[in-house]
């Protein structure tokens, strides 16, 4: 059985990981850690103090990161690598 939510779970079944019978995946075992999102920004072909400071911003959220990661690199002005002439490549809608 898979149970998600986007909080604690309630104090019963939390009983059922005291004995062994639910493992609970938490926020922070899904976080990038700063090294991930170094990586990340990397990807980009941005800094790694730009990765940094968007994990701090972010709480090492993924889709928070690659937002912000898109976000930079958009307003880095960086070219299509397909298309060099084309510089607003980007779906405006993750734009600020």
């Amino acid at each position: 059985m898979l149970i998600l939510g986007r909080g604690l779970l309630p104090a019963p079944i939390w009983r059922l990981c005291s004995g062994q019978h639910l493992f609970a995946i938490t926020e922070q075992m899904l976080a990038f850690t700063q090294t991930e999102a170094e990586e990340l920004f990397s990807g980009y072909g941005l800094g790694a103090e730009e990765g940094r400071s968007a994990l701090l911003r972010t709480g090492g959220r993924a889709a928070g990161l690659h937002a912000a990661a898109i976000r930079a690199f958009v307003d880095s002005g960086a070219r299509c690598p397909l298309n060099p002439e084309q510089s607003n490549w980007v779906s405006p809608i993750v734009r600020p």
